[in-house]
Order: C-alpha cells, then structure tokens, then sequence
C-alpha cells in the first residue's frame, strides 16, 4: 500500500494499460503466462527509466514511483502530492512529464513484441 508525505492512501498518477485478446483458439494459460512477463517487463522498464528522467530536488517524487502487478493489468505511477504539478506543470511550473514521455517510448512497437511474445 502506498502512502504520500500526508499519509494519505491514494495514487495521484498513474499509467494503466489494459488489453483484450479474443476469437484466438490458442493455448490462453500460455499465451497468459508470456503476455504477464512482458507486461511486467514493460511496466519495470517504465518505472526504472521514469525514475532516471524524473526532476529530483529532495528525491522524494523519484522515490515514490512505483509498479503495482495485477493480473494482465500494470500501474506505474506515483502518490507523491505533487507530482501532478511537476509531470503536468501549472501556470508557475513548466511540464516535465516523466511518465508519460517514458511510457510513450517503451509503448512504441508493443503490439508487434506481443505478437512475437505469443508465437
């Protein structure tokens, strides 16, 4: 569970990707196990090079950033309070989107890696 300098219990930001396989006559506990792994990677991937762009002042933002695994569901993202202002900027503050722009390449060429995964 996840707690921001508040205490508060509560994810500020967060990457979700979700996706759905159907009309396949494949072997699906295989096909799940391999789409598992790679999402995983992916989201580890994410979250590590999130962390290496990411503006630090005290670390605290990088610190947070985080992966929760579900079942073929992965959640990078953090519950530092102000992380929205840093990723997104405000009208004193320019963007610096350190998720976003991580996940954006890591996506690139997902779907063909997936493929290629379940082969």
């Amino acid at each position: 569970m996840s707690h921001n300098r508040n205490g508060k219990d509560s994810r500020v930001m967060k990457i979700t990707g979700k996706m759905k396989i159907t009309g396949l006559d494949l072997d699906f506990a295989s096909i799940e196990n391999t789409l598992q792994e790679e999402l995983e990677s992916l989201a580890k991937d994410i979250e590590s090079k999130s962390k290496q762009v990411c503006p630090v002042l005290t670390g605290f933002l990088k610190d947070s950033i985080e992966t929760e695994i579900g079942h073929l569901q992965v959640n990078v993202g953090t519950d530092c309070d102000y992380a929205e202002v840093v990723h997104d900027g405000d009208h004193d503050t320019p963007a610096r989107p350190f998720l976003l722009s991580t996940a954006n390449i890591e996506l690139e060429g997902i779907e063909s890696k997936l493929a290629k995964a379940i082969e």
